[in-house]
């Protein structure tokens, strides 16, 4: 942008207008920018295969002053009941992104072991929890929210919102020259 004039009263008047403009646009172009990644963002999510918690877990766009940002809620928790322990509230988000039991993403030592220990000594592993000595039994059952129980040995990893990231990165300059031009202006 090439903004000219004559230091006159009017003319400063009439640049600091455009730069007003410019400004205003600008601002306008940022967040329509931010908008277009979440949509893009929300798209690639929703492609990702999580089976069956689709029902359970909803994608949205909330556009704030800065911009938009991606949004994922859960309808409802599931509930588990498991060696003993009945009513046990699960999250199907956090299962989506991060596994759940034998498929779980789970920490891995420099040294190879897949188990942490917490500040207490407690280990926790895949599937674990703090304060339970389980975290390797073959499988566990969950209702789901029409009251149905389903045996599982866990679920893999299919990361709704890591997949959504990584195609915003990858939209980045694209988006941006949708949005704001090639730069020749």
């Amino acid at each position: 942008m090439v903004i000219s004039g004559r230091l006159n009263s009017n003319d400063i008047r009439s640049m600091a207008d455009e730069v007003r403009q410019y400004l205003n646009d600008l601002r306008y172009k940022v967040r329509q920018f931010s908008s277009r990644l979440a949509d893009k963002g929300i798209t690639a999510a929703l492609n990702a295969n999580y089976g069956s918690y689709a029902s359970y877990i909803v994608f949205s766009k909330e556009n704030t002053t800065e911009g938009s940002i991606i949004v994922a809620r859960e309808t409802s928790l599931l509930t588990a009941d498991w060696l003993g322990h009945e009513d046990v509230k699960i999250s199907p988000l956090l299962m989506t992104e991060f596994g759940s039991g034998n498929y779980a993403v789970y920490w891995e030592g420099s040294d190879g072991s897949t188990t942490k220990q917490l500040d207490d000594g407690t280990p926790i592993g895949r599937g674990s929890f703090p304060n339970q000595k389980n975290a390797f039994k073959d499988s566990w059952l969950y209702r789901d929210t029409n009251g149905f129980l389903h045996i599982t040995r866990g679920f893999y990893p299919t990361k709704p919102l890591h997949t959504a990231v990584i195609e915003m990165i990858a939209q980045i300059n694209t988006t941006a020259r949708e949005v704001f031009g090639n730069g020749s202006n």
